[in-house]
């Protein structure tokens, strides 16, 4: 997984994803700071070979762990506004 900034894409147009949920406000100024702070939440590593884990000691970081991660550093900057 690696993060990436999609410009030009409305989410509310997209199909991507199951649900939408708003969670927030973020200023117009605060995009590139969004930007630097979701860039600085290291994704989630590769966790398996084929179906067998690499390292079973290790709990599974998944793209929702790194959302919920990413989501709580924007609070905690007070970019994002709940």
């Amino acid at each position: 997984m690696s993060f990436q900034v999609k410009n030009g894409i409305d989410p509310e147009e997209s199909n991507e994803g199951k649900e939408k949920i708003k969670i927030g406000t973020i200023k117009k100024n605060d995009l590139e700071r969004l930007k630097q702070i979701c860039s600085q939440v290291p994704p989630p590593p590769k966790q398996f070979n084929g179906p067998k884990r690499i390292d079973p000691s290790r709990p599974l970081y998944h793209c929702q762990s790194w959302t919920t991660d990413a989501i709580q550093r924007l609070i905690d900057a007070g970019v994002l506004m709940t």
